[in-house]
């Protein structure tokens, strides 16, 4: 059996572009960007007004439907 030479050529590359990724120096550590992000600040009134926009969208859907 005889084994085509692209094959073996991307054997080789393949070993040598993995080998190259690992030898990499790992990044630095992030800057922190001010006092802090509050995430959990405004959810509900994110949460509320996504679901009062999805009543006003079906109501008119279904407003459009019967007409």
């Amino acid at each position: 059996m005889k084994i085509a030479p692209k094959n073996t050529y991307l054997s080789v590359l393949a070993a040598f572009v993995s080998g190259g990724l690992y030898a990499q120096d790992p990044p630095p550590p992030p800057t922190p960007v001010g006092p802090g992000f509050p995430i959990n600040e405004n959810v509900v009134v994110l949460v509320v007004a996504g679901v009062v926009l999805a009543a006003v969208y079906f109501y008119r859907s279904k407003k459009a439907l019967i007409k």
